[in-house]
């Protein structure tokens, strides 16, 4: 992956988008390896992997309007160091969502503001007057175990205490839940 638009092995950088464009398409790059064929110019990689797609697009029915939409699709004045590896795969630019603003919510004793991105109508509403409602019952508590995203199941207990205890629990018994977990699916 690193090396190879030409017999003399020039570096992936050095090539031209067009040269690169064949390169995925002949699979000597991976679609998704544009980023690290090209790093740090993942903006690049990103360029040519919408020039993939708007060629397959060109393919399809309607295909007009598929390239058409696809070039709506911003990518620029973006910091891509931030996503790549990270947020998501196979960048091909962002999307623009309205903004809005619930609460301000009382959180362990200071106000937040709670910035929401979304298409789903009601919803900010919705969320302010959940956050009014918390903020005048006096607010709420939080324990910060641990950051990091998850698929998990929800466990719903009685108290801050209860879960702490439970987290403990789970982190002292780790290996004998995990045999538990791992018998009954293959995804662990």
């Amino acid at each position: 992956i690193l090396l190879g638009c030409s017999a003399a092995k020039t570096p992936w950088s050095e090539c031209s988008n067009a040269q690169l464009v064949d390169a995925v398409k002949s699979r000597k790059i991976s679609f998704y390896g544009l980023e690290q064929a090209l790093e740090p110019d993942y903006r690049r990689a990103i360029e040519v992997r919408r020039e993939v797609v708007s060629e397959i697009a060109s393919q399809q029915p309607e295909a007009k309007k598929k390239q058409s939409a696809l070039h709506t699709i911003p990518f620029e004045n973006y910091d891509w160091n931030k996503v790549v590896g990270q947020n998501c795969e196979n960048i091909i630019g962002y999307v623009p969502i309205p903004l809005g603003v619930a609460g301000p919510i009382l959180i362990d004793g200071k106000e937040y503001p709670i910035p929401m991105a979304t298409t789903e109508g009601a919803l900010v509403a919705s969320t302010h007057r959940g956050a009014r409602a918390i903020t005048r019952s006096g607010g709420c508590k939080t324990l910060l175990l641990g950051e990091g995203m998850t698929r998990a199941p929800v466990v719903e207990l009685p108290s801050l205490e209860e879960a702490g205890r439970l987290h403990k629990y789970c982190n002292e018994n780790f290996l004998s839940l995990k045999e538990a977990f791992e018998s009954t699916t293959q995804y662990g």
